[in-house]
């Protein structure tokens, strides 16, 4: 049954234009965490044409706290929306949501989601290269922590989850490139 309806979609996708595919670097950081250097994230994306200027995308993100104590990967989905016509520098409105997963070098981890919305300017050139940079505000929401305990000398000591991924308002910057075909 999965087989069959992949076989009829694939000419449906294989149809969509454009498809861009390419990776980015940024930072990221969470109000909470203002006082703070912000993390770095690496990030694999995928995009595809809906229409004549929208596209939904796929992102995979890498996040890396300063110390490298933690590691945040996220999984998330994008509409995009163009706001030009048919332009080399083109502005874009971005849309998103998705799950996020920290795990600590101690042993806890942290589940959550996200939303976030932006801007992105992109420079697209006519044999396919996309170059660019987008700024986005995002909120996140904590799903589940754990915690594990540590016995010293008779009392019980609860090591605290990740607090790279916490509750609330985070922002964002990157620059990409990619390749649209």
């Amino acid at each position: 049954m999965r087989l069959a309806l992949a076989l009829l979609l694939l000419p449906t996708i294989a149809a969509a234009r454009p498809i861009t595919v390419g990776a980015s670097y940024g930072m990221i950081q969470s109000k909470a965490d203002a006082g703070s250097d912000p993390n770095t994230e690496l990030t694999a994306f995928g995009r595809l044409g809906l229409g004549r200027h929208v596209e939904a995308g796929l992102e995979l993100q890498d996040i890396s706290a300063g110390d490298g104590s933690t590691v945040i990967r996220t999984i998330g989905g994008l509409l995009l929306v163009d706001l030009a016509s048919r332009s080399h520098l083109m502005p874009m409105l971005v849309a998103g949501l998705g799950v996020d997963h920290s795990a600590s070098s101690y042993g806890t981890t942290t589940d959550a989601h996200h939303y976030e919305g932006g801007v992105a300017l992109e420079y697209r050139a006519d044999g396919g290269l996309v170059v660019g940079c987008d700024l986005r505000i995002g909120g996140r929401s904590i799903d589940n922590q754990s915690a594990i305990a540590y016995p010293t000398t008779g009392v019980a000591y609860r090591a605290p989850a990740s607090s790279q991924l916490s509750d609330g308002e985070y922002r964002s910057a990157r620059l990409y490139v990619g390749v649209r075909f």
